[in-house]
This record gives C-alpha cells, structure tokens and sequence, in this order.
C-alpha cells in the first residue's frame, strides 16, 4: 500500500497515473469517491483480492493517516509513503491551470477555494517513519509534459 501525503495541486494524482497505475495500483481517492469510508471500503476490497493500492488523498496529519497504516497492518503488508513537497503557491498555481484547461484536467475538477489550500498547511503535520510506514519517499514538484502543455501550465507562472 501506498500512502500519498500531499497539498492538493502538489502531484499526486498525476503522479499516481504515470508511475503507479503503469505498475498495476489501484487508485483509492476521495474527490472520487466522496468520503473515507468508501475509500477505505475499496482499499479493502482491492487487498482481499491480493492487488496494490494507492491512497490518493491528502493525509495531512498523523490521524488521518493512521486508518490507511493500521489497514496494511491489518493485511500484513508495508505502509509506503509518498511525500509531495510542492511550495503552496504553486500548488494553487497548478489547481487553476487544471481547472482552466481541459488538457491538464482529465477529470474535469473545478477550482478549489484558497481555504483548502490554507486549511491543509495549518493541519499538516509531515510523515515520520514512527507512524509505521516502511519508508517515506520525499516528490519535489516536477513539470512534466509537452510543450505545448508546458507553454500552457506557464503562461501565468514566473
């Protein structure tokens, strides 16, 4: 199990689809699937069938993240994490160019208020090994894309 931690617009949905998915993970995300709940219902399905699951949220604090280390404890698997540390300013920069464009918004979010981006950096609090992960990977935000989405992504971005 892979547990992503992360401000929204920092990576990790695209980095779930170019790195993950290609590996055969399935992808358990609450804008998705609306609630914890259900998220945690589908990772279990997924581990009962023997296959690999990311947890493409947030998981901005200790708590939150405990549910998703306790359920690979509970199937005797390790608890990866992921790590996005993209500066807050361009993680809004990222949410707006997704919103605005089609071509970086394959599923079609809208905008997010600054109070999400605001909310998450007051409740965060950074991964540590002792929460029971196995290792904790550090993502330092990276472009990757065309040129012509390049040119898109930084037309407002100096």
């Amino acid at each position: 199990m892979v547990i992503f931690v992360g401000s929204p617009g920092s990576g990790k949905s695209t980095f779930f689809k170019t790195q993950l998915e290609p590996l055969g993970y399935h992808r358990v995300n609450q804008d998705i699937l609306k609630n914890r709940e259900r998220c945690v219902k589908v990772a279990k399905e997924h581990l009962e069938q023997k296959e690999a699951v990311t947890v493409d949220n947030t998981n901005r604090d200790k708590t939150t993240r405990k549910v998703w280390v306790d359920l690979a404890k509970s199937f005797n698997i390790p608890a990866r994490c992921v790590y996005f540390s993209a500066d807050p300013a361009l993680c809004q920069h990222n949410d707006a160019v997704r919103a605005m464009n089609a071509t970086h918004n394959p599923e079609s979010r809208t905008m997010l208020p600054k109070s999400a981006f605001w909310g998450y950096r007051k409740d965060f609090q950074p991964p540590e090994l002792e929460e029971g992960f196995e290792d904790i990977t550090q993502v330092d935000f990276s472009f990757d894309g065309t040129e012509a989405e390049r040119a898109v992504w930084t037309k407002y971005w100096t």
